[in-house]
């Protein structure tokens, strides 16, 4: 799925980055939602984005990507909750993938998964 929505849209392209932070299966388990989890991971993704863009926290990479500046961060939000989230978190939103339109083993993943969530939604918070 995440390599079909990929295809829609060249985020490095499309932004002019050669860099982003990438915030990847945001989910909490039933019994610990409305616990504000999900914004306090969405939050910290952003903080550490905007650090490593300044030149902060350079530590936690890698040698080889010690000089890469993130200049956004973009998510697939794919429930109701996580778009919720985004949203209040500034993120805008640029493509839907509706769940009636991906398919795996024949069966689209609204079949699969329910009715409680309709699309994933590209997502993406400018730095």
């Amino acid at each position: 799925m995440m390599i079909d929505c990929d295809k829609e849209l060249d985020l490095f392209d499309q932004f002019k980055t050669d860099c982003l932070m990438e915030l990847m299966f945001l989910g909490v388990t039933p019994a610990h939602c409305r616990k504000s989890i999900g914004k306090t991971l969405t939050d910290y993704t952003i903080r550490l984005a905007e650090e490593l863009k300044n030149g902060n926290r350079l530590n936690l990479l890698p040698v080889d990507l010690k000089s890469a500046r993130p200049t956004i961060v973009t998510s697939l939000f794919a429930s109701r909750v996580s778009q919720a989230i985004g949203r209040s978190m500034g993120f805008e939103f640029f493509n839907r993938f509706p769940y009636t339109d991906i398919w795996f083993d024949g069966k689209s993943l609204a079949e699969r998964i329910g009715t409680d969530d309709e699309a994933t939604i590209l997502c993406v918070k400018f730095l």
